[in-house]
């Protein structure tokens, strides 16, 4: 993981990493110790962000700049189980998301295993949405609040037979097709699905509901969005995506 130097009092918290067009100073975690170099002097506020599940990011605090033997605490995560009443034998996808206390984005992907069980680490007392979804079908569980609370016992998730949404993208050569993903977002949840050579594509197990509809397609340098995402009811068959479109830069 790493410790960033966050520049300015509204500097928003970063989700992964220090790279980007603002790079900020950071410094990576060993052995758990880590040093910051060419830091801005002067009171800065600072984020350890770990790598891995065993640990959470932590709060954002303030330091002075230079300093020597800054302390910073990490939660330990916590270990928990689902069990999908139904999902045995069966392939789905699950999804958790969650954002510390200071806005740092936080998740977790898994599959659930041939028993229907999943488990785990989460931040402790952070509630996130948990997405579960058939890579087959459209059954689906989706928990708008769920933590690490609750004891060691699995939860129970019922699954409910969701919406597809279907269709194909156009405006891609088969290449770019064949690397792109085409990403549905709801104002709770975020999924995806694969674009095929032919630009045909299908994404299962969503709730009802309307959902932006964005196609990010890899390429060497980056580009904006090309137009505005298109909004589709879940549900809609053979819907032709046209706009949405944004090349993103592969390292």
């Amino acid at each position: 993981g790493w410790v960033m130097v966050l520049d300015e009092p509204d500097d928003p918290v970063p989700t992964h990493s220090p790279f980007g067009p603002a790079q900020r100073p950071y410094g990576g975690i060993s052995a758990g110790t880590f040093e910051v170099r060419d830091a801005p002097e002067g009171r800065r506020r600072v984020v350890a962000i770990p790598q891995g599940d065993e640990y959470a990011p932590s709060d954002v605090v303030e330091v002075t700049i230079p300093g020597d033997g800054v302390k910073i605490s990490v939660p330990r995560c916590v270990e928990v189980a689902v069990q999908v009443d139904g999902g045995e034998g069966a392939v789905f996808d699950a999804v958790w998301t969650g954002a510390a206390a200071d806005g740092t984005p936080v998740w977790r992907t898994g599959r659930v295993g041939d028993d229907g069980r999943l488990a785990w680490r989460l931040p402790p007392a952070m509630a996130g949405t948990l997405y579960v979804r058939s890579g087959t079908d459209d059954r689906y569980a989706f928990v708008e609040s769920f933590s690490s609370e609750g004891g060691s016992e699995p939860r129970v998730l019922s699954l409910s037979m969701g919406l597809s949404i279907t269709g194909t993208v156009q405006g891609l050569s088969q290449a770019e097709a064949e690397g792109a993903t085409l990403i549905a977002s709801s104002t709770t949840l975020r999924t995806a699905a694969r674009v095929s050579g032919d630009g045909s594509f299908a994404v299962r197990g969503l709730p009802p509901g309307k959902y932006e509809i964005t196609v990010e397609v890899p390429a060497p340098v980056s580009f904006a969005t090309s137009l505005p995402p298109q909004v589709v009811e879940a549900g809609a068959q053979g819907v032709v995506i046209r706009s949405g479109i944004r090349r993103v830069q592969v390292r």
